[in-house]
């Protein structure tokens, strides 16, 4: 029986696919909701790479796609930044 957190990684999936591979310049409104829905690192990695994947091939990106990509990076430096305090606590 599939799971909260089953139909959270298809709906993710699918807002990456139609967001950011399938346009050229995605909506920021969808772009919003599809960071909403990132439950956790893996699927949050994968909108970085496919953020960066876009800002690569742009000659010119947009500052807020930039913005974007900068802030996943602060989550995703802060997140291993938490998981080695874990770590050394434990």
């Amino acid at each position: 029986m599939p799971t909260a957190r089953n139909y959270a990684d298809e709906f993710s999936g699918l807002m990456i696919d139609r967001c950011l591979v399938d346009q050229q310049h995605p909506s920021h409104q969808m772009l919003d909701r599809l960071e909403g829905a990132l439950v956790d690192r893996a699927m949050a990695e994968e909108y970085l790479e496919r953020l960066l994947d876009l800002v690569g091939s742009q000659r010119h990106p947009s500052l807020r796609m930039l913005d974007r990509v900068s802030r996943m990076l602060r989550l995703l430096a802060a997140a291993d930044a938490m998981d080695e305090r874990e770590r050394r606590a434990a």
